[in-house]
């Protein structure tokens, strides 16, 4: 397990954890990803592995109008 921060919050991750799988475990498919304070490009979110000490930052993306 590692441990990284995910908006202000400190939360433990399985080794190996991509972007794609945290936002699956969020239930939140839909989403602006920074790590580190650089924004993640979404065709980065399944090869990014998430490492311990991290600081993620997850904007959920909602539809307005």
């Amino acid at each position: 397990m590692l441990k990284v921060t995910l908006n202000k919050k400190e939360i433990e991750l399985s080794e190996g954890t991509t972007v794609t799988e945290l936002l699956e475990s969020l239930n939140n498919k839909k989403a602006a990803v920074w790590i580190n304070g650089t924004q993640i490009l979404k065709a980065e979110y399944d090869s990014r592995v998430i490492a311990s000490g991290d600081v993620l930052r997850v904007l959920r993306m909602i539809a307005g109008g």
